[in-house]
Parts: structure tokens; C-alpha cells; sequence
């Protein structure tokens, strides 16, 4: 290898020897404290970053579409249209008289047996000559006319006095005695002042057989003190043939009266309804037709009252409005009411969650709901005195009834919607200002009522 190619230019080394002399120099300068000083005006980003859409709206606001153009899907109410915007139930009360429809008392039975030995003591000498072959067998002969003494009959424990729009008297006889009786005349009276209530006659009542007649009260007053009395009858006797004498034997008279429905008495009243009756309330002012609605709010209105002087038991039901399964009804009991007066109870009851089914009780009309009430009176063993006369008002009504869903037929409506304006806080969480290349906006309307219609929007604006 030639040494000579490492030899460097004489020129070279006195430059590079200037150049470490100047180095020294500088470097030993370069030490001595001094105080800086400097000025800057830089112009430079200090932080960079990136802001994105995501970063100031919820994830379920932002859709990206085929385009990767960014969708912002806002939800909110810009007007909202319910059930009850579209109609009003009006407040609807209704006052209903109700005269009692019946009042019942207790069927009362009572029997009175007229022995063959009280008729013959009747008989003069004829019923002597029978009395005499008392357990013998022998003819008897043709009995004359004659008449019984009255037979008191008592029914007080049941009633004093009443005065009757229907009732029925069954008056029977049954002849125990070996021979015929013939022209069975009767009568049945008041003991008070004896007027009569009721009077017949049997043709015949042959041995051994029973015979029943059945008489009107309708329009009669009947006290609880009467009087039964056979006012005639008489006997063609045995016609010759021998039979046995038994004084015991008897005519057995049996006196039945059944179904009074009374216009006024005083008397034990036997539990029973005194106002029964089933209809449709008819909702009136509606401007649509409706077969159902399910409220919102509002209430039902009851106030009643009696004039009866007794316990008296309401029991009102509406079979039309069903809530958790059961239908809307009330149990109460009003109190006896003082003569000439009213005994009253009024209440509100909440109505909010019932669906209501306004087709009526045969499912074939509109804005009618079906009701029925059933005013009734409990025994209670004490002797009061009711009428005909004596009232039940009922004063029945829906009050604030606002539906949130109604079936039916709402006809054609139009609704103006004015000046109405929304707040958007979609961006509620951003301050400063957002500027876009391009934007445009899409208004989607939502129509949840079950019936058609038909939006006309004149003018649409936006502020900031």
C-alpha cells in the first residue's frame, strides 16, 4: 500500500490549525457570567386537536348515511293533539225521581175450625138430638139455615193498618163432618168499625172435601184486628143413611192473604227492594259518536236521598266501566229519615283508569252507558209506616271526564294551530358558535290517534 495517500496539503493543516485556535477562544469567553437577554413574538399553535360530532351529541342522536353524510336525529313535541283536543265530554247530571215500585208484606195464614158440636149448639133442638148420639151411628136430617159466631183473628204482630194497591185473600173449607153443607155464606171485617173487606158464599162443600175461593184487596184497607164470621150455611143432612157422630169433627175454615203490595201501611216490613231498576245513562252534548273510552280524569257525582223512615240500602253499579277487572259500583246505607224530612249522602268518587263501553245495554248505540240501581230495605222487627208516596232522588253525574283514548265516530274537525313555538336543546351542552358547509332540515309528523288527517302547514320558521 503507498504511504503517500495519507498525506494531507500543507494549505489544509494551517486552516485546520486557525480554526481550533479560534475554538479555544471562543469557548474560554463563553464562560464568563453575563446576564440574558431575549425578546420573542412567536405566532405559533400551541395545542391541535380534533372535535367531532360525537363528541357533542349523544351517539342516539347521530346516524351516518351511504354518503358519510352525518344525520342528526332530534325527537321532540312541536304540538301535541290528545284525545280530549279533538272532543269534550260536557259535564253531564242527571236528577232521577224514584217513588218506591212495590212495597211487600209478609203472606199471612190463619185457620179456624168450627166443630160439629158448635154447630149443633147452634141447631136449637135438631142440634141437641145430634149431640146426643155423640159415638153413635144414625141418620141425621136436613139442618136449617144458621149462623156461626164471629171469629176473631189477629195480625197485629205483622201490621196495624194497611191500605192496599194489590193483594189477594184465599178463603178454604174443609168438611171433616159425615154430611153435606150447603149455602156457605161468609164474612171477613174490620173489628174496628166493622166494615166489611170481603164476602162470599160456597154452593155446597160435600164431606170429606175442601173447597178454596180467591178475593181481591186492591183498593181495601185491612187492619190487623179482623173478624171471620159464617154468617149462614146449612146441611140436607144424611139423606137417611146412618153415619157416625163425632162432635169433634169439623168445617175448617183457612184464611190465606198473600201478595199485598200496599199504598201505604204501618207494619214489620219483610227485607225487600223497593226501587229496582236497570237502564242507560245517556250522555248528551257529545259532538261525536262514541262505543268506548278509557279516562283520564275526572269523577263521578252522587248525592241521595230518602224520605223513607228506615234504614235504607243503595246499591248502584255501572257494568258499563271496568277497572283492574271489576266494574264500578257503590254500597251504602242511608239513614232513617225524620218525618217530613230528607236523609241525604253525597260523594265524589275518582273515575280516573275506567274503561268506559258507551254502546248501551244491548251493544247497538252510542254515548250510553248501562246502570242499574237497587234501593232496599233490611228487617229490622219494628213496626214503621212506609208509602208509595215516600221518595228516593238520586242525583247522578260525570263531572271532568277526559278520556285518553275514545273508539267511535269523530266526524270532520279542523284545528288551527297558531304562534306555537318549541325550544331545541340538542345542543344544550355546546357553547360558542357552530357554523355548517350544509344543512338541510326533515320534519317527521307522527299520527297516533287511529283516524286519518290532514296537515296543512302554512308556515314553518326558525330563530337564534
Amino acid at each position: 500500500m503507498n504511504n503517500s495517500f495519507f498525506k494531507l496539503p500543507t494549505t489544509f493543516l494551517k486552516f485546520l490549525y486557525i480554526f481550533l485556535i479560534n475554538i479555544v477562544i471562543v469557548s474560554t469567553y463563553s464562560c464568563r457570567k453575563q446576564n440574558a437577554e431575549w425578546e420573542s413574538d412567536w405566532a405559533v399553535p400551541l395545542i391541535k386537536t380534533e372535535i367531532h360530532l360525537t363528541d357533542l351529541l349523544p351517539s342516539d342522536n347521530l346516524s351516518n348515511d351511504t354518503l358519510g353524510l352525518h344525520r342528526i336525529v332530534y325527537r321532540t313535541s312541536l304540538y301535541n293533539i290528545a284525545v280530549d283536543s279533538l272532543f269534550v265530554i260536557p259535564d253531564t247530571i242527571r236528577t232521577r225521581t224514584f217513588t218506591i215500585d212495590s212495597l211487600s208484606l209478609y203472606d199471612a195464614t190463619t185457620i179456624f175450625p168450627i166443630s160439629l158440636g158448635e154447630i149443633c149448639r147452634q141447631a136449637g133442638i135438631l142440634g141437641l138430638l145430634i149431640i146426643s148420639n155423640q159415638g153413635n151411628t144414625v141418620p141425621v136430617g136436613p139442618i136449617p139455615a144458621f149462623n156461626t159466631p164471629p171469629f176473631e183473628i189477629s195480625a197485629d204482630t205483622l201490621f196495624t193498618s194497611m191500605t192496599l194497591e194489590e193483594g189477594t185473600m184465599e178463603l178454604g173449607f174443609k168438611n171433616e163432618l159425615p154430611i153435606d153443607i150447603t149455602d156457605v155464606k161468609f164474612e171477613l171485617k174490620n173489628r174496628s168499625d166493622n166494615s166489611i173487606i170481603v164476602s162470599g158464599t160456597f154452593p155446597i162443600i160435600k164431606s170429606n172435601e175442601s173447597v178454596k175461593q180467591e178475593f181481591s184487596l186492591a183498593g181495601k184497607t185491612v187492619e190487623g184486628k179482623l173478624n171471620a164470621q159464617i154468617v149462614s150455611f146449612a146441611s140436607p143432612g144424611s139423606n137417611g143413611v146412618p153415619v157416625l157422630i163425632d162432635t169433634a169433627n169439623a168445617i175448617v175454615a183457612e184464611l190465606r192473604v198473600f201478595n199485598l203490595r200496599p199504598f201505604t201501611a204501618t207494619a214489620i216490613w219483610p227485607s225487600q227492594n223497593l226501587v229496582n231498576q236497570k237502564q242507560d245513562f245517556n250522555i248528551r252534548g257529545l259532538d261525536v259518536l262514541l262505543k268506548e273510552a278509557l279516562v283520564k280524569s275526572g269523577v263521578i257525582r252522587f248525592r241521595m236521598k230518602s224520605s223513607i223512615p228506615d234504614s235504607v240500602r243503595f246499591m248502584y253499579t255501572l257494568p258499563a266501566a271496568i277497572k283492574d277487572g271489576k266494574s264500578f259500583e257503590i254500597n251504602t246505607v242511608l239513614p232513617p229519615a225524620n218525618p217530613g224530612e230528607f236523609s241525604e249522602f253525597v260523594r265524589d268518587y275518582d273515575f280516573t283508569g275506567y274503561r268506559l263501553d258507551m254502546s248501551g245495554q244491548n251493544k247497538d248505540t252510542f254515548n250510553a252507558a248501562f246502570n242499574t240501581y237497587l234501593v232496599r230495605i233490611d228487617s229490622s222487627g219494628v213496626m214503621k209506616t212506609f208509602s208509595k208516596s215516600d221518595l228516593f232522588i238520586l242525583e247522578l253525574g260525570f263531572v271532568g271526564i277526559r278520556p285518553s283514548y275514545a273508539r267511535g265516530y269523530l266526524f270532520t274537525d279542523t284545528f288551527l294551530i297558531s304562534n306555537n313555538t318549541t325550544e331545541l336543546d340538542v345542543f344544550q351542552e355546546f357553547e360558542g358558535k357552530l357554523n355548517f358547509d350544509d344543512a338541510w332540515l326533515e320534519l317527521n309528523l307522527e299520527n297516533n290517534i287511529g283516524a286519518d288527517a290532514t296537515l296543512f302547514i302554512t308556515q314553518f320558521n326558525s330563530y337564534r
